[in-house]
């Protein structure tokens, strides 16, 4: 799966397959298509094309990251808004 794009591995502290980051399968096989990568037949990545459109998926536009290029490196939103304050803990009377 890494040689191929679909996967990127990193190394750390449980050894050289710590971490994976998984790739849009959308985008790596486009990718292949584009390139010309033997073993991918013209009627499959048309089928591909066909079943995203079908599922209304927009990856294979040509534009698909022009619409946001922020949203493929976007920092994921915080678990509580920042403006939330938090109560003080307080111990109960026993």
């Amino acid at each position: 799966m890494a040689e191929l794009g679909f996967i990127k591995i990193q190394s750390g502290q449980a050894g050289p397959l710590s971490h994976a980051l998984i790739m849009n399968p959308y985008l790596v096989i486009k990718k292949m298509h584009e390139a010309g990568q033997p073993g991918l037949a013209n009627e499959k990545y048309r089928a591909l094309e066909d079943r995203a459109v079908e599922i209304g998926a927009t990856d294979l536009d040509d534009d698909y990251l022009d619409d946001d290029e922020d949203a493929a490196v976007a920092s994921p939103a915080p678990a509580v808004e920042p403006s939330a304050k938090k109560k003080p803990f307080r111990k109960r009377p026993s």
